[in-house]
């Protein structure tokens, strides 16, 4: 049964297959000199990415391990057609895909329109692994390890999910032998986004950027805390975008999370932080950090819309602490709907513009006539008028619901018919709304879509970088 739901009486599938995407496209950036000229070259180095790329253009964008939604895409799209656009003549610009595997995700599911026994459909988090029982508290996706995918038993509401269903599990299973789910989940998104984001240069996780990064890291834990002040006075940027950082010298908080043998992700100071590596224990980037080394290793890194909020306090902290200036970032974004068809549901019925409870309450409205709204609008002025908590006040409240109940009578016939065609068409309304969503996931959407999103952003990105393209980094001295 489904329940009663206020849906406004809006088209709901015009926008299915229409193009609504933003992006920000940063000036070109300047060759990196110095300090942060040697950090770019180290880290690109150690990442391994080919000698003839070191020196080059390198874009990038990343994600949690989950499958992205238009939104999400649009950005990967975005580092593709800028490493394009901004390479010298007569070289490739490549582009890196990182996977934020430190926050707390479990990378084993996708959202789809699943039908119920009674035909209605919802949407599903359809699960394909049985290697782990979900509990109570995700742990970072980066602890979970990889596994062989199961068919879900969910019934698909289209033949549309069917197919992106069964896409993914081929995935799943051709990169099954990763190190951990996160790298075998986001591959395979990778490789179901390939025909509109090419081919990247390199997936990689968080522990590997911290890594890449070993030099800069124990410059934090040489100073932590002055990291942590400086961080604490870069938040007055914006005090929401995280928590401050604990001031307690050698035992100041650090920016990374250490992960747990249960998984669980924690704070950690300077002093833990020194054992933890010694030991071997996971420790993975917060987020201000890992992208400021992402920003320092590509010549643009995109974000979506969200990612600004942190960046702003990130760019503060590592001119602080660091003394450098991050490379400019970039963002992009789209919203895109699927088709009725690709979700199983039918288009919806148009519900009256005045709904049955509001009638109910304000009958005067059945029949437009302007002098019964009058005598409403006077009887509450009456009420509004008289002493609060007053007998008088309390016979004039009477007296408007005597009025009401009087034109409601009058109308019986078509409140009882227009609640009969609110209680025929809700449930048909509220399948339709799911196509409201902008986060079903791209392989539920038209590949033509896809195409032409893929062509406007890379068109979008062409016009913005028109002129002289950045020259490749100088070389070491």
């Amino acid at each position: 049964m489904c329940r009663a739901l206020r849906v406004k009486p809006t088209p709901l599938m015009a926008e299915a297959g229409a193009i609504d995407f933003r992006i920000d496209v940063p000036p070109a950036p300047a060759p990196l000199h110095g300090i942060a000229a040697d950090i770019r070259r180290h880290m690109r180095s150690a990442l391994g990415l080919p000698s003839g790329v070191r020196e080059g253009v390198v874009t990038g964008a990343g994600h949690q391990p989950v499958v992205w939604h238009a939104g999400l895409l649009a950005k990967f799209i975005a580092a593709s057609a800028d490493a394009a656009a901004l390479a010298p003549a007569d070289t490739t610009g490549v582009w890196l895909h990182f996977i934020s595997d430190q926050d707390l995700v479990e990378p084993s599911r996708i959202d789809l329109p699943v039908r119920e026994v009674g035909g209605a459909v919802r949407r599903s988090a359809v699960q394909f692994s049985a290697a782990w029982v979900r509990g109570n508290d995700l742990r970072a996706s980066a602890w979970y390890p990889p596994f062989p995918p199961t068919a879900s038993t969910a019934v698909c509401a289209s033949e549309t999910a069917t197919a992106a269903r069964d896409a993914f599990l081929r995935q799943l299973e051709a990169n099954q032998r990763e190190a951990t789910a996160a790298m075998q989940f986001a591959k395979s998104v990778g490789s179901c986004a390939q025909a509109w984001t090419g081919q990247p240069a390199l997936v990689i996780g968080s522990a590997a950027l911290l890594q890449a990064a070993a030099p800069l890291v124990e410059q934090i834990l040489q100073e932590p805390e002055r990291s942590a002040v400086a961080f604490n006075e870069a938040l007055r940027e914006d005090p929401h975008a995280a928590r401050p950082l604990r001031v307690a010298g050698d035992r100041s908080e650090v920016p990374l999370w250490h992960v747990t043998r249960d998984g669980s992700r924690e704070r950690i100071s300077a002093d833990e932080a020194r054992r933890a590596l010694r030991s071997g224990t996971l420790l993975l980037p917060r987020a201000f950090l890992a992208s400021g080394l992402l920003r320092i290793c590509c010549d643009c890194f995109y974000h979506g819309t969200g990612g600004a909020r942190y960046e702003r306090v990130g760019e503060v902290w590592w001119r602080r602490f660091f003394d450098i200036d991050l490379p400019p970032f970039g963002m992009a974004t789209a919203t895109m709907l699927p088709t009725p068809a690709a979700l199983g549901i039918s288009a919806a019925p148009t519900l009256p513009r005045v709904s049955h409870r509001r009638l109910w309450w304000n009958p005067h409205l059945l029949t437009g006539d302007r002098s019964q709204h009058d005598t409403r609008a006077a009887l509450v002025e009456r009420i509004v008028q008289a002493p609060r908590r007053s007998a008088e006040r309390a016979a004039r409240y009477a007296a408007l619901h005597e009025w009401i109940a009087r034109e409601r009578t009058a109308g019986t016939d078509e409140l009882d018919r227009i609640l009969r065609e609110e209680n025929t068409h809700r449930c048909a309304h509220a399948q339709a709304s799911l196509a409201h969503s902008r986060t079903w996931p791209f392989l539920l959407l038209e590949p033509s879509a896809l195409d032409a999103l893929t062509a406007a952003i890379t068109r979008a990105v062409q016009d913005a970088r028109r002129g002289p393209r950045i020259p490749p980094n100088p070389p070491r001295a």
